[in-house]
């Protein structure tokens, strides 16, 4: 699944755009979500199936 959103910035008036994408791993216990905006690295976080709940871990 992928998103785009807006969000108010850390400076007033302005404006960040994001982009996330949501996917799961092959074998369905492991989910990924990608966080990026324009110039910048992304940011992943990992969810791990534990207990039919996901747990997440952070991670670059």
């Amino acid at each position: 699944m992928i998103a785009d959103w807006e969000s108010p910035g850390a400076i007033a008036g302005t404006m960040v755009k994001r982009t996330e994408t949501r996917y799961l791993s092959p074998d369905g216990k492991t989910m990924y979500l990608e966080s990026a905006r324009s110039g910048k690295d992304p940011m992943v976080i990992v969810f791990t199936r534990s207990m039919s709940k996901f747990v997440n871990y952070f991670g670059c």
